[in-house]
Formats: structure tokens, C-alpha cells, sequence
């Protein structure tokens, strides 16, 4: 284990990185007028607080690297049809463990999503039968009732029709709003 840590260590934090630029090097890539700035100093600091704040979260990612490959062991998949359904896609790729399968494992695991992906599809299916498609066809036979019965050809007056084009205005709203809502 200390052969792989030192290993990581020279490697990922190596003398390369360790090598710090001097403030003497860092105002030299400025043009002359804005070398004397006090704010070069800042930026150096800053500078400086960054590189070791990322050379701290490498250290870490080493040490949780170590952690992982010691206790990882090849875990027996779970049956097919007993999947987590709260996992999702930023879980599995968040997840500090990862962990190396087999082709049988692996084909296991991907039969297992294909599983779970099917019943997802089969309840979005079922709620666009359910609750989308219901309202469209609503919409649909009422903008239809208007037009093939438009005021003007069954002699209403014009007051029923400006009723009518505020009641149209809204119906074509509702569409609008139906098909933002399926996006």
C-alpha cells in the first residue's frame, strides 16, 4: 500500500507541482506599469491559496483511492427484478466506489437497467395515455366544434362572437400550455 500511495504521490503531486513560482516570477509576466500594483500581490496569494487548495483535494482523492482499492471485493449482483429504484444517473456517477466486474456481471447489471429503463417507459406511457392525451383530445374536439360551427354562418350575433374569440384565445392557450408541458 505505501508503494502504490508513494507511487500516486510522486506521480500526481510530483516536484513538477511542487515547484513553487516565486513572486518575483509571478509580477515578471506583467507588463511593466502594472508590476508595481498591489493587486499583483493579491493575485499572487490567490494564486497560491488555489494551487494549494487543489493539491490538498488530490491528496484526498488519493487517500479515498487507497480506502477503495483495499476493501474493494467483488460483491455478488443483486437478482434480476430487485433493483434500487432511487438510484439515478447522478448517484451512480457521484459514487465514490467503483468497482470492477466481470463480462457475466456486467451483462447482469445491464439486463438489470434494461429491466428498470422498460418499466420506466411503460409508466410514462401510461401517464401520457392517461392524463396527456385525454386533455389533447378535449382540445381538440373543441376547437374543432368551433370550426365547423363558425358564429357568422349560423347567424349569431356579434356579441356571441367576441364571446366566442376570448373563449378560443383561451382554449388555444390551454394547447400552447399542453404541448409546453409535454416538452
Amino acid at each position: 500500500m505505501e508503494s502504490e500511495e508513494a507511487l500516486l504521490t510522486s506521480y500526481l503531486l510530483g516536484n513538477q507541482l511542487q515547484d513553487n513560482i516565486s513572486l518575483k516570477q509571478f509580477t515578471s509576466l506583467f507588463q511593466a506599469p502594472y508590476r508595481s500594483s498591489p493587486q499583483v500581490k493579491d493575485l499572487y496569494r490567490e494564486f497560491q491559496d488555489h494551487r494549494d487548495a487543489v493539491r490538498d483535494v488530490v491528496r484526498k482523492n488519493i487517500a479515498i483511492e487507497l480506502g477503495i482499492s483495499a476493501s474493494s471485493t467483488f460483491a455478488p449482483v443483486r437478482p434480476h427484478g430487485a433493483m434500487d429504484t432511487s438510484l439515478n444517473d447522478v448517484d451512480v456517477e457521484n459514487s465514490p466506489e467503483t468497482r470492477q466486474l466481470n463480462l457475466q456481471q456486467s451483462i447482469d447489471v445491464l439486463v438489470e437497467v434494461e429491466s428498470h429503463l422498460a418499466q420506466q417507459i411503460v409508466s410514462m406511457e401510461r401517464e401520457i395515455y392517461d392524463i396527456y392525451l385525454p386533455a389533447f383530445h378535449k382540445l381538440n374536439n373543441d376547437l374543432s366544434s368551433i370550426r365547423i360551427d363558425p358564429p357568422s354562418a349560423a347567424g349569431l350575433p356579434s356579441v356571441v362572437s367576441d364571446e366566442l374569440n376570448v373563449e378560443v384565445i383561451a382554449q388555444l392557450k390551454d394547447l400552447v400550455d399542453f404541448c409546453d408541458s409535454i416538452q
